[in-house]
């Protein structure tokens, strides 16, 4: 999570709620484990960053509208 949106307690609630719903549905499947962590960019190493994968779903947002339909990315 962004460094500074991790610092506001209302936006790192709301994350952490978010969080828990994925890994809720996601552990409901069979043959899934699933271990989520909440952190803030800033306590990520660069080793961290390396094995990571930033989970981007606009390629499905495209399957229901047009790119000019899309949010900005932050």
């Amino acid at each position: 999570m962004l460094d500074e949106h991790y610092s506001d307690l209302k936006k790192r609630t709301s994350a952490q709620t978010l969080l828990d719903r994925v890994e809720a549905i996601l552990g409901a499947c069979s043959g899934v484990e699933v271990l989520t962590e909440l952190r803030s960019e800033a306590e990520l190493s660069l080793h961290d960053m390396r094995t990571l994968k930033r989970w981007d779903f606009d390629d499905l947002s495209l399957r229901r509208g047009q790119v000019q339909d899309l949010p900005p990315n932050p």
